[in-house]
């Protein structure tokens, strides 16, 4: 288990990959996204930097401040509800217009509550689309400037290139089991606990299908557990409950993760020597490797990741007007 001190001694090294390297991060203007963000900016050199997000106010603060942390760095903001896929389409298609490739899409956008099942104009659930839909459109519409990314060698060495080219979604990754595909999006079945599974059991199962393509061999895909971090992710909770939430994580406090923490090794993962492309990465909150070997195999061979991956293109078919980026 890497140490948070060794952790914040390789942030630096990101250096090697040279200048102008691009992120982008979905969920960027509050906790463990903005806190990655923040890092990116303190040790790349020239980073462009696209913050997508809902609150204006929170993304004037930050770009002030990564602008006070980086003077080279450029940081823009795009507002936009991501819960919609429609908006997710319509984002990918700006930064397109504006990038030839991206070195980091970094996920974290989502939501906490305890309303129950809560459909967006576009029928999805609203947790569910925020952890699992929107974040593989992202995924698949940009894919094609990651691959650009993985063929761009770095200034490290010309010989041997190492290029950066990352996706990391921020969930439950290592947590992944049994879903029940007849109602993959949730709408007879719907509980909490039962989206919480479903976004992350389908997240680990497209990034596998994803990292096997063979475009998509320069490509690093991850699927992170942060553990418990406290950031603003309760806003949407009455005071009551917020209340409750604070004296739970005052209680259990030793076994809280600092936001702070969660972004630095949430860089580190992203751009650590340690991980091979082409694959997907199961990452716990202390940074180790996570094995769900055995699950993933049965989810294989008992048909889930197909029948996941057929609903998922079924639902950008019937809501998307575009198909995403060939993965």
């Amino acid at each position: 288990m890497p140490a948070i001190e060794e952790i914040q001694s390789h942030l630096p090294k990101i250096q090697r990959f040279g200048a102008g390297l691009v992120g982008v991060f979905v969920g960027g203007t509050s906790g463990i996204g903005e806190r990655t963000a923040r890092e990116f900016v303190r040790y790349a050199v020239n980073p462009r930097v696209y913050l997508i997000g809902r609150s204006q106010e929170a993304a004037t603060r930050i770009q002030s401040e990564f602008h006070e942390l980086n003077p080279t760095s450029e940081v823009e903001f795009i507002k936009a509800d991501a819960s919609q896929l429609c908006n997710v389409d319509a984002v990918c298609r700006q930064i397109k217009a504006q990038e030839s490739k991206i070195n980091l899409l970094f996920l974290s956008v989502g939501i906490f509550h305890f309303r129950g099942r809560e459909e967006t104009p576009e029928g999805l659930d609203r947790r569910l689309a925020l952890d699992f839909y929107s974040r593989l459109r992202f995924t698949e519409n940009l894919l094609p400037l990651l691959r650009q990314a993985a063929r761009e060698p770095s200034a490290e060495s010309s010989a041997q290139p190492s290029p950066l080219a990352s996706v990391v979604s921020v969930l439950g990754g290592g947590r992944e089991k049994s879903i029940d595909t007849s109602d993959l999006s949730l709408k007879h079945k719907y509980s909490l606990g039962a989206a919480t599974q479903h976004a992350t059991t389908m997240t680990t199962l497209s990034f596998a299908r994803l990292a096997a393509g063979q475009n998509n061999a320069g490509v690093t895909f991850f699927h992170t557990r942060p553990g418990m971090v406290k950031t603003n992710g309760d806003r949407e909770l009455g005071a009551a409950f917020r209340s409750v939430l604070g004296v739970f994580i005052k209680i259990f406090k030793a076994w809280t993760v600092p936001v702070q923490d969660a972004g630095e090794r949430g860089l580190w993962a992203a751009t650590s020597s340690a991980f091979e492309p082409g694959q997907v990465h199961l990452v716990a909150e202390d940074s180790e490797r996570l094995d769900n070997a055995k699950v993933l195999k049965q989810l294989e061979e008992d048909g889930t990741s197909s029948k996941v991956w057929e609903h998922t293109r079924e639902v950008f078919r019937e809501i998307c007007s575009s198909p995403a980026g060939k993965y």
